[in-house]
């Protein structure tokens, strides 16, 4: 990033979000009671567990809780579950992202794999001795959530809708609302620049055309690993004259841009075999019977 950028004003505010993040890090009252408020807005969906604080042994310095058991994401007998199961936990993961972004506006943006553990359906809880009936993800670490306002992810917002209608011109109106575009680039910059961020959410669409055939399967599901969509869209990017122009993109959107990446990389590792697109199109428009078909959608603004 340093051979692209200036530092200037916006790479001084992203060092200070840097700063101000790993303060947050260490602020575990703060951290227990993000822990506690998430625990609660999930207490009702059986796919996730979040430790329970144990107020009466934390402090200034430490964090008393649950323990709570599990298997790393990467471990072998996670890779030796059924497909349709570890369909269900990519599933899981993806929604509980758009949940964060679309509904509560609070983002846990660590996705280091070490802050997740999947508990296997069957196994004993390790408190009462009785098999959970789920695939479980266990969540831990929430030293690193982020609080994002209307502001901010209305653009967001904007700029996934524009893509999954496949709107340019409301992906490049949402970059340039969220400033890491500007109205004084050349119109090709401005529209690879939006094809580039649209390629990105190429696992949520329902335009399969594009999709290349390794990351397809025999019954049309998409297929994460095998996508290699993180190595695709930095060549894309790096054969245009984007870099040119690149700017360091607000504070907030470095946090969410890596905890996209993260939830696609924790998918991509249980090697899931699914389309992102109707649980996208749920939080975009609902579930409702005039919920519009992407198909049609991407029919009108072709038009």
């Amino acid at each position: 990033m340093a051979r692209l950028v200036s530092f200037g004003p916006e790479f001084e505010d992203w060092l200070e979000e840097v700063r101000q993040m790993m303060l947050r890090e260490v602020d575990y009252r703060l951290e227990a009671r993000t822990t506690e408020k998430f625990r609660q807005m999930l207490a009702d969906d059986p796919r996730f567990v979040v430790p329970r604080v144990l107020t009466e042994y934390s402090t200034d310095h430490v964090i008393g809780a649950t323990y709570e058991h599990g298997h790393s994401v990467s471990s072998e007998v996670v890779a030796n579950l059924p497909l349709e199961r570890r369909n269900g936990l990519g599933k899981a993961a993806l929604e509980l992202f758009f949940s964060e972004l679309f509904v509560w506006g609070e983002i846990q943006t660590d996705p280091n794999f070490g802050n997740y553990r999947i508990r296997i359906a069957g196994e004993t809880d390790g408190k009462h001795g009785e098999g959970v009936e789920h695939d479980r993800i266990v969540l831990l670490d929430f030293g690193a959530v982020q609080s994002y306002s209307k502001e901010f992810l209305d653009p967001v917002i904007q700029m996934i809708r524009g893509s999954y209608e496949n709107d340019l011109d409301a992906v490049i109106d949402g970059g340039i609302k969220l400033r890491f575009m500007s109205t004084d680039w050349p119109k090709e910059v401005l529209e690879t620049f939006g094809q580039v961020c649209m390629s990105v959410l190429e696992p949520l669409s329902s335009d399969h055309k594009s999709w290349p055939k390794e990351a397809i399967n025999s019954q049309g599901q998409y297929r994460w690993k095998q996508s290699d969509l993180p190595s695709r869209v930095a060549r894309q990017a790096a054969r245009s004259a984007i870099s040119r122009y690149f700017r360091v993109p607000p504070r907030e959107f470095v946090f969410l841009n890596r905890k996209l990446i993260g939830v696609y990389t924790f998918i991509a590792v249980l090697y899931s075999e699914f389309n992102g697109e109707p649980l996208l199109r749920k939080h975009l428009y609902g579930d409702g019977d005039d919920t519009p078909d992407a198909s049609a959608t991407n029919q009108i603004t072709n038009a």
